[in-house]
């Protein structure tokens, strides 16, 4: 196997990275996206060849290195795409919880913003400031009303981003700013850590599970990916889980700690409260080597759209049960180790995050066991 680790480049830049990938396999798949109900398949040289255009549109506009854009919605391609072109002039998108008085704040202040839809234009136009100019739509389809964006320039992504590719470089010598920067109750700018994430097979795929607020999966796009043979898979925005996990058929599992919490409740509530399915369920799930539990363990796999997943990776310990559950499936867990790096003034406050439905699920183990 040609195993590549997914490592961040000591010497290139994201955009080098990406570049270097879309020259070397310029129509293999990089991202497949799932958005009303269709999967939608992205190669290495349109996810350059786009990061490239959006850089030299913006840069047109007047947004220049050390500015800042809001940007709301879910993850996306446009996001990513986005992400790249930030990268390439040094400026900095700027993300906050959907709906939350940071996010707020962002828009009142901002010149500039990235909006993914409808539900994201309406915030930005009720609490648009005087300062706000410009507003990049994802999506092309959207009807606006006049009066609604009346004093503001409106620019749909797709026709940004339908020019040609002319030969062109940002202006200085080096980003300035980091990519992103996430406002919550603490800011974190950059990276909060960096993912441990196992080595991959070229054409492996990992699901990128997240919202855009997380800094560390935004950090592992920026720069783990590009260098590495994966193809990177984005389910629905607020979709049905199972159902995107057994369509994407994934090898990796990149999600954080929360959302580990929404699986393990998914998982407590398919256990059942007793009898003989409650015990052959403790029983595959505790790794037992019956036939009975090997069938069980199949099961659960292919309910949970887990077939083919081997590892998950995360930014916080797996608690002691959910990572019993998946060795027993076969399935590793990881996350940062002692090394992890934080930004000065952005250490957690918040004790560790604990996982009540794994505790139950604990509880429902000795309630079968006696």
């Amino acid at each position: 196997m040609n195993q590549q680790p997914l490592q961040p480049s000591s010497t290139a830049s994201p955009v080098a990275a990406l570049q270097q990938k879309a020259t070397r396999h310029p129509a293999a798949t990089a991202v497949r996206a799932r958005r009303r109900g269709l999967w939608l398949t992205h190669t290495w040289s349109q996810l350059a060849n786009e990061a490239h255009i959006l850089a030299r549109a913006w840069s047109a506009i007047g947004i220049a290195r050390g500015d800042a854009i809001v940007a709301l919605g879910p993850l996306g391609f446009d996001l990513i795409v986005a992400l790249f072109a930030a990268d390439t002039l040094g400026i900095t998108l700027e993300l906050a919880v959907a709906g939350s008085e940071a996010e707020t704040r962002l828009i009142q202040a901002t010149r500039w913003a990235l909006v993914d839809g409808s539900h994201e234009l309406e915030r930005v136009l009720r609490h648009r400031g005087p300062s706000l100019q410009h507003v990049f739509l994802s999506e092309s389809d959207l009807v606006l009303d006049a009066q609604a964006v009346q004093g503001l320039s409106v620019h749909r992504l797709d026709q940004l981003l339908s020019g040609p590719v002319h030969a062109w470089s940002a202006p200085g010598e080096a980003a300035a700013s980091a990519a992103f920067r996430i406002h919550g109750d603490v800011s974190v700018t950059g990276t909060a850590q960096r993912l441990e994430a196992p080595p991959l097979d070229k054409g492996e795929k990992v699901l990128a599970d997240f919202a855009p607020t997380w800094s560390a999966g935004l950090d592992f796009i920026l720069h783990a990916w590009p260098s590495s043979g994966a193809e990177l898979l984005l389910p629905e925005p607020q979709g049905d889980a199972a159902t995107d996990r057994r369509q994407a058929r994934a090898h990796v599992w990149l999600a954080p700690d929360t959302r580990l919490e929404q699986f393990a409740q998914e998982l407590w509530e398919r256990v059942p409260p007793a009898g003989l399915a409650a015990a052959l369920v403790r029983a595959a799930l505790r790794g037992q080597r019956t036939p009975w539990s090997a069938l069980a363990r199949r099961r659960i796999k292919a309910v949970l759209g887990l077939e083919r997943l081997r590892a998950v990776v995360s930014d916080a310990d797996v608690p002691p049960a959910l990572a019993e559950a998946l060795t027993a499936l076969g399935i590793r867990s990881s996350h940062p180790g002692a090394t992890e790096q934080r930004p000065v003034g952005t250490a957690r406050t918040a004790p560790p995050r604990t996982l009540p439905v794994v505790d139950g699920l604990e509880r429902a183990y000795a309630r079968s066991a006696s």
